[in-house]
């Protein structure tokens, strides 16, 4: 997803004739975003301040779908969601017109799962599993009569909280309510964890490159220094 965007943002770039906004950061790291903004692609956090008619680039983590419905009457809008995000919001809307509460595992403040609960009626965001006791009193304090649950995942979070999440709703509210689960995890992020972890295996001290305000990268460094303290997170070569 994050190569398609840059590929399309940079070939936009060359081929029209005027500004071109992203909302937000493209990837969450701050070098890159130098680099765009080097080439003459302007950040901007709100959209009240770009003028009207412009291009503007909705970045691969999505955004919410009131705010999408506004951009599109206002902007030329390049829509480069990553597919697995746009996948997922579309079914979390199909699981929402069933009735389901959505419980989603991610960081509550990420863009990306702002965006996602914005296809459910009802939703409760887990980012530490102590959250959970949060998600019950919200539960008790609702009328959810179809006493459906379905848990997922932000896209590049945690498989552990994720599974670990499902594993205790299911446990505990077993006798009432039909709790289900949709791994919504890219597999490409699992799949370089492993090959990390194998890989550190091999070696005295590992290193992580990547920006702190990737979750991507984070979960990579916390999942390795988890094994073997020798390892660092570089953020920039200074």
């Amino acid at each position: 997803g994050v190569k398609n965007a840059e590929d399309n943002i940079l070939k936009s770039n060359k081929e029209i004739n005027n500004s071109i906004y992203i909302l937000g950061q493209l990837i969450h790291n701050k070098n890159y975003i130098s680099y765009l903004k080097d080439l003459g692609i302007k950040i901007e956090e709100d959209y009240h301040n770009i003028p009207e008619k412009d291009y503007l680039v909705i970045r691969t983590h999505g955004i919410a779908k009131n705010i999408e419905n506004i951009l599109r009457k206002k902007y030329h809008l390049i829509d480069l969601t990553c597919y697995k995000v746009k996948e997922l919001q579309l079914k979390i809307k199909e699981y929402s017109d069933q009735d389901y509460f959505v419980v989603i595992t991610g960081k509550r403040k990420h863009p990306e799962v702002l965006g996602l609960k914005s296809y459910a009626q009802k939703h409760y965001v887990i980012s530490h599993i102590e959250d959970i006791e949060g998600f019950y009193k919200t539960l008790k304090q609702i009328k959810h009569e179809s006493k459906k649950i379905i848990v997922l995942s932000q896209t590049t979070s945690n498989i552990h909280l994720f599974n670990d999440t499902f594993q205790k709703i299911k446990n505990d509210l077993r006798n009432d309510y039909q709790v289900e689960k949709l791994n919504s995890i890219c597999p490409i992020t699992s799949l370089r964890e492993e090959a990390a972890l194998e890989i550190q295996k091999e070696v005295d001290i590992s290193f992580v490159i990547g920006d702190k305000l990737s979750s991507n990268a984070t979960k990579l460094y916390e999942a390795l220094i988890k094994i073997d303290q020798n390892t660092y997170f570089i953020e920039d070569l200074i």
